[in-house]
């Protein structure tokens, strides 16, 4: 990531909630289904990605995988992006 859009991202994060929403629906709208899809295809061609997936899959079959709840997930992303802020 740029440094100008570093600068960006933290001063969107501070924006309420609400805000935040709308500029990335916005965000979002604004990238071509095709792009989205090039950048989808690129990531899952990956074979360490496709090595997790099916590491994961197996998880779930077998009765192993641990399911969070999305509000802890998302907490932890947040402190996670504040904490490589911060450093």
């Amino acid at each position: 990531m740029s440094e100008t859009a570093a600068k960006l991202l933290e001063q969107l994060l501070a924006l309420p909630e609400v805000d935040r929403l709308m500029v990335a629906e916005q965000l979002w709208g604004s990238v071509s289904e095709e792009k989205v899809q090039e950048i989808m295809d690129e990531a899952t061609s990956d074979p360490e990605y496709q090595a997790e997936l099916q590491r994961r899959l197996d998880s779930i079959a077998n009765g192993t995988a641990v399911f969070l709840e999305p509000r802890q997930v998302f907490a932890e992303i947040r402190e996670h992006l504040r904490r490589k802020r911060q450093s």
